[in-house]
C-alpha cells in the first residue's frame, strides 16, 4: 500500500501523506476536486452541479461524510 493508514488521536483512521493525517473524506474531497478540474478543462466550461451516489449499504455517517466531501 502506497500511502499508511493509521489511526489518529481521536480514534478514526486517517491516511498519513507527507507527514500529514488525512481524514477519509479529506481525501474523497480531493478527488472530487481533481475531477471537477479535470472535466472543467476537457469542456472549457465551470461545472457547477454534480451527482456523487454512494453503495445502499452506507449509514448515515457515511453518506454525509460523502455529501461533505462534494462540497
Amino acid at each position: 500500500m502506497p500511502f499508511k493508514i493509521a489511526s489518529h488521536t481521536n480514534g478514526d483512521a486517517y491516511v498519513e501523506m507527507l507527514s500529514k493525517p488525512y481524514a477519509p473524506p479529506e481525501i474523497s474531497a480531493m478527488v472530487l476536486q481533481k475531477l471537477k478540474q479535470d472535466a472543467e478543462a476537457k469542456l472549457g466550461e465551470k461545472i457547477t452541479q454534480a451527482v456523487i451516489t454512494v453503495p445502499a449499504y452506507f449509514n448515515d455517517s457515511q453518506r454525509n461524510a460523502t455529501k461533505d466531501a462534494g462540497g
